[in-house]
């Protein structure tokens, strides 16, 4: 019997027995090694490490400002987290809209059907008293092509835009055609004007609550889906 393992003991029977010897190499594998491939969650993984890691100063430069800087933190607190309010939105777009229409009163010039509005040459007269001190930089004839440009975007306000005059305006914008939309156009050849709804929707561009939105909130012909009549607040629901 030999250590390398080579021979074979077999017993054949009580008595006897037989041995074989077998001749040649003994193999012996073990794992090992290594290998690469390109693993799709393992990059995925680490690149949402290294973005949420990326993430970090700004949070702490955040939360320095916004916590640690006594009354300016403060003041940043309020600049970056803006509150807001429909009952607080709602009064303040009251109170712009008196302040507005007192201003549209004295800028209105002619009388349309009864209604005041303001004309083209009262826009073209403001808009110069207004460029006059730009001299240096705006000749008669660009300021003009601003009086005119200004006219044309104000009779394109009006409440309630649709989708479809929403394509109108981009087309309009990138120049497929000539113009505003098509009620913003005179056909008949008749002067144009700028009435107090226009007016209203150009000053109220940009805010927090449009006035399309405000007039919406308060309509009670329009229809409320479950959601909305759910979460609105009980103040307001006892419009409806």
């Amino acid at each position: 019997k030999t250590a390398r393992g080579w021979v074979h003991h077999q017993a054949v029977s009580g008595i006897d027995s037989q041995v074989v010897l077998y001749n040649g190499v003994h193999v012996k594998v073990i794992g090992g090694g290594k290998g690469s491939y390109w693993d799709i969650s393992a990059i995925l993984s680490k690149l949402t490490t290294c973005l949420v890691i990326l993430t970090l100063p700004r949070k702490i430069i955040m939360f320095i400002c916004t916590r640690l800087l006594g009354h300016l933190s403060t003041i940043y607190y309020q600049a970056v987290f803006e509150q807001f309010s429909i009952h607080d939105a709602v009064a303040g777009m009251s109170a712009r809209l008196l302040a507005w229409n007192a201003t549209f009163v004295k800028l209105a010039d002619r009388e349309h059907h009864g209604i005041p509005v303001i004309s083209k040459n009262r826009l073209r007269e403001r808009l110069y008293s207004l460029m006059r001190h730009r001299g240096h930089q705006m000749d008669s004839d660009e300021v003009a092509y601003l009086c005119e440009y200004s006219f044309q975007a104000l009779l394109s306000m009006h409440v309630g835009w649709s989708i479809r005059d929403q394509l109108q305006g981009v087309r309009n914008e990138v120049g497929w055609q000539r113009g505003l939309t098509d009620d913003a156009i005179n056909k008949s050849g008749q002067e144009e004007f700028i009435d107090c709804d226009r007016y209203n929707v150009a000053c109220t561009l940009y805010e927090d609550l449009s006035f399309d939105a405000i007039v919406k909130l308060f309509d009670r012909d329009r229809r409320r889906r479950f959601l909305e009549r759910l979460f609105t607040p009980r103040e307001l629901a006892e419009i409806y």
